[in-house]
């Protein structure tokens, strides 16, 4: 960075202001998206407080209408391998559930917000089971994304690069929905047969006889362990964010702190001498030549007798 003024001091302090906001903003830039996927974190932690809350008011109104012992297991006494095999499948369910629910959270998002920060979307993703269906695209998406934000350094964000670049993103956001649109239906259609493999134990189990609803029993914990689930790994993703936005530096670094300058370095004093004398050296020449060029005078006698005959 270089500045030229008639104060010394003024220019020094301007440069290394300069240098210094660059550095900044640098990482300013840099926790751009971090800032953005931790608001989106927060919101989506209020909606979701709200659901296990009216969940868990939900499991405690049931279990008081029908006198469910808290200390107690709900379950009655069931065939060992019906009761195990409820209890795996309703795992599985919950993790399905999870995962639906991340995929709606996305899908919401991007139906919602026109101007789609595609780095909630990474945030929301990454780390999911199903991640490594979409890895490649997510990895393209990415390097596209630092792209942009490193030629927004050199370029303006109305120039032709970046709208190209700008298009390459849109497309990738594309091929990465309909990729998560393709693993919901699997997903939805894997609950579905889960469902109805519970009902088949549930009935069984049911044989016995209950005093209540097992089934929508189940059904309340399972709501409210999805809920509480989701909860967990949105605490997570803040953390990590958290931790990650904290270790932002700048790539960028100032290899040497600007210098008041003793000595003026313009005008260049020997500089002026040698061009001043050069100027008047070749005037010089140029008025003899012109001079002698120009001559129509007589000198001397030598002059008569050089042009008359003897």
């Amino acid at each position: 960075i270089k500045l030229r003024d008639n104060n010394a001091r003024k220019a020094q302090e301007i440069v290394s202001t300069v240098s210094r906001d660059f550095i900044t903003n640098d990482v300013l830039r840099k926790q751009e998206s971090a800032n953005s996927i931790l608001q989106f974190i927060d919101e989506q932690l209020a909606k979701i407080y709200d659901r296990l809350y009216e969940s868990e008011t939900t499991i405690q109104q049931f279990r008081k209408e029908h006198e469910i012992d808290d200390s107690k297991s709900y379950q009655l006494q069931k065939l060992p391998t019906v009761d195990s095999r409820v209890e795996t499948l309703e795992d599985e369910l919950i993790s399905l559930g999870v995962e639906q629910k991340i995929l709606t959270e996305v899908e919401t998002e991007i139906n919602e917000n026109k101007n789609l920060d595609v780095y909630r979307l990474v945030s929301l993703l990454a780390g999911s089971e199903y991640e490594g269906v979409i890895a490649k695209s997510l990895s393209s998406l990415q390097e596209l994304l630092l792209q942009k934000e490193q030629m927004l350094y050199v370029v303006k964000q109305g120039s032709d690069q970046v709208k190209a670049l700008t298009y390459r993103i849109e497309i990738q956001k594309k091929l990465i929905i309909e990729s998560l649109s393709s693993v919901r239906t699997n997903i939805d259609s894997q609950i579905e047969q889960i469902n109805k493999q519970l009902k088949i134990y549930y009935a069984r189990s049911n044989q016995k006889g209950q005093s209540y609803d097992e089934i929508e029993y189940s059904r309340l914990l399972r709501i409210a362990a999805v809920n509480e689930s989701f909860y967990n790994t949105l605490v997570d993703r803040k953390a990590e964010y958290s931790i990650s936005k904290a270790g932002y530096v700048s790539t960028n670094r100032i290899l040497r702190e600007a210098s008041e300058p003793t000595a003026p370095i313009f005008p260049d004093k020997n500089a002026v001498i040698t061009v001043c004398f050069a100027a008047a050296l070749f005037l010089s020449l140029a008025i003899i030549l012109g001079r002698y060029l120009l001559l129509n005078d007589i000198m001397s006698i030598k002059d008569i007798a050089r042009h008359s005959p003897v």
